[in-house]
């Protein structure tokens, strides 16, 4: 059976460089991690993780806690993109998915904190901001796509802001005017944002911004969510001013637009232009036609945020912050050049 010090010999580094590789040191250059990966599986040597754990007091695991993220298709790609890093860093990934309950949620916190899991991802599948952060004690621990105002923790978000503002200046650059918005369920972090977005993206461009096109296509019921996407819609064509293009709060109520401007006898794009925001893209690609939207970086919010965490297990000193993703455009069909009408 392969040694340590035969994979040494084998990558032409020392037992510590080795060790270190093993480890997911982040000091250790990519060529030297490299080389010390292909020897390790040349000879086939597998570490004792056991024997490893005792000596760094570190189990090699980190817990994800998540609400719904793990059974939602649209937002999995934050625990592929936490599994990816996991990979790379040679940490293992353990998943506790609560459905929301906050009973769930703090079980599986003190579950993961007495298996001596070295951190813990904290992620929700909408965008934020918390009530009351997790107690996982003094265990390194990350946000993902949720926050809360002096937190201890890092958070990583998606720029909702800046999405938002992209997408409506997309709509102005094409030559639209009267630019609607139907928004999500008001009280979210995204709705705020992305209709502060939208507002400061009509001013910064010389148009004025309108109440009156403002409508919200989906609200509280009780405990239940419920859509009102065909009432924005009636209400915006009742106007004596229709609007040439619509931004929808996310890709679901797009596709409810689509279906009310169709029952309303509205061609897209030429009657009206829609734009989305998610990138769902069950949802975008199979919309005729096509939707423009904009997508959530869940990808890499979930790798980035192991990334901050392997630093903290390490033992970084770094300062809570909150770490703001890009969300990109994503163009597809569902828009007229106004400019040529």
């Amino acid at each position: 059976m392969a040694t340590i010090k035969d994979v040494a010999q084998r990558a032409g580094v020392s037992i510590k460089t080795v060790s270190r590789v093993i480890n997911a040191d982040p000091a250790v250059q990519k060529s030297t991690r490299e080389r010390v990966d292909r020897a390790i599986g040349d000879l086939g040597y597998v570490p004792n993780f056991i024997a490893r754990s005792l000596r760094s007091r570190r189990s090699g695991t980190i817990g994800i806690v998540s609400d719904f993220i793990a059974t939602t298709p649209h937002s999995v790609d934050i625990i592929s993109g936490v599994q990816d890093a996991c990979a790379e860093l040679g940490l293992m990934p353990l998943i506790a998915n609560t459905k929301g309950r906050g009973d769930n949620e703090q079980r599986a916190i003190e579950t993961l904190v007495e298996r001596k899991v070295d951190g813990i991802v904290y992620a929700t599948v909408r965008h934020l901001w918390l009530r009351e952060t997790p107690r996982a004690g003094d265990v390194p621990t990350v946000l993902v796509n949720c926050s809360r105002e002096g937190a201890p923790y890092t958070a990583i978000v998606p720029d909702d802001f800046q999405g938002g503002y992209a997408v409506t200046k997309y709509l102005i650059d094409r030559g639209h005017r009267d630019i609607a918005l139907i928004t999500l369920i008001e009280d979210f972090e995204a709705a705020e944002l992305r209709g502060k977005a939208y507002r400061q993206a009509l001013l910064d461009h010389g148009l004025t911004y309108r109440p009156e096109l403002v409508r919200t296509g989906q609200v509280r019921d009780g405990t239940r969510e419920r859509y009102t996407t065909r009432e924005a819609m009636e209400a915006l064509f009742g106007n004596s001013v229709r609007p040439s293009a619509i931004v929808c709060g996310k890709d679901e109520i797009a596709m409810r637009v689509y279906n009310a401007a169709r029952v309303m006898g509205l061609n897209i794009p030429n009657d009206v232009s829609i734009v989305g925001y998610d990138n769902f893209v069950n949802i975008a690609e199979n919309l005729d036609p096509p939707l423009t939207t904009v997508a959530l970086p869940y990808y890499q919010m979930g790798h980035e945020a192991v990334g901050i965490l392997r630093r903290l297990i390490g033992g970084a000193h770094l300062p809570p912050q909150r770490i703001a993703i890009p969300c990109p455009l994503v163009e597809r069909q569902s828009c007229r050049d106004w400019r040529s009408a």
